[in-house]
């Protein structure tokens, strides 16, 4: 039962970052990654540091990171293109409403 669920994952594991005397566990989960050079390893590994280093283990998940690049670059599209767009139609806004203005400017 356990192989049909994780049939088709095929990258999983933990990489340890920063292991303390403690008893607390810490676990960095990736959402997506941005360049084809950044792991998992990568994100994590200054916050977690940084943060967690009061005692225990500090580890990041790794999974599926040829995935987590994809999303990210898509991500990375789809917010330029937001922005592109946003910064069209508040231009376009900028220029019809002085445009207007001028028009209207002598009837008042």
């Amino acid at each position: 039962k356990v192989a049909r669920v994780t049939g088709e994952v095929r990258e999983f594991g933990f990489d340890l970052i920063d292991e303390s005397p403690g008893l607390t566990v810490t676990i960095g989960v990736a959402g997506w990654l941005e360049d084809s050079n950044e792991s998992c390893f990568d994100v994590w590994d200054e916050v977690l540091c940084e943060v967690a280093s009061d005692g225990g283990e500090s580890l990041t998940l790794l999974w599926e990171q040829d995935v987590l690049r994809d999303l990210g670059n898509s991500m990375s599209i789809f917010l330029k293109s937001q922005i592109a767009c946003q910064a069209r139609d508040a231009l376009g806004n900028a220029v019809l409403g002085t445009a207007f203005g001028s028009l209207t400017w002598p009837l008042a």
